[in-house]
């Protein structure tokens, strides 16, 4: 699929992935996803910002738990690459964070 993603020149995106914040191996599962992306220069969207569903990377106050943290951190020291990415910057800007919606 990369391959042939590539050749016609279109961004393969992974969409929706994620871990239970209540696993035990967690951050060894999530560093090993952004690994994998980084390695193939995959586009990725991580799941979800929820407050209290079990895959959210929101503590019940609405500021990011330890797998938010962990992905603002990725982001913050990967650089956005290829074509088609956009910058990360722009997404941690829109509502990650101590600005994060109540709703």
């Amino acid at each position: 699929m990369l391959a042939r993603t590539s050749g016609w020149n279109i961004p393969l995106l992974v969409g929706e992935w994620g871990v239970r914040r209540d696993d035990a191996r967690r951050d060894v599962y999530q560093a090993q996803m952004l690994s994998l992306f980084d390695s193939l220069k995959v586009n990725w969207t991580r799941w979800n910002l929820d407050r209290t569903r079990q895959y959210g990377l929101l503590d019940v106050r609405g500021k990011l738990n330890d797998n938010g943290l962990e992905i603002a951190r990725h982001i913050g020291s990967t650089p956005a690459t290829g074509p088609g990415v956009a910058s990360p910057g722009l997404f941690l800007g829109q509502g990650i964070g101590p600005t994060a919606p109540t709703g």
